[in-house]
């Protein structure tokens, strides 16, 4: 029997994402930054296991890992 995988290699992104109510909100707070945020927390938790352990601190690591201030947020 095959192990299962920890993670995928790749998820959905449906053409049509930024039309989403909730998406097009995203944006109109934080612009281009807040829909790149979004896809790049998806790629953290799909790559690991469809879990990611957010603790406090974990805000500045992942702002500062995409060159962003997490007090702008």
């Amino acid at each position: 029997m095959r192990k299962p995988k920890k993670h995928i290699d790749f998820f959905s992104h449906d053409t049509n994402s930024s039309d989403d109510d909730d998406m097009a909100y995203l944006q109109c707070e934080h612009g281009l930054n807040g829909y790149a945020i979004w896809f790049k927390l998806l790629e953290r938790v799909y790559g690991n296991s469809y879990y990611l352990n957010w603790i406090d601190r974990n805000e500045k690591v992942v702002a500062n890992s995409y060159g962003l201030s997490f007090e702008a947020y």
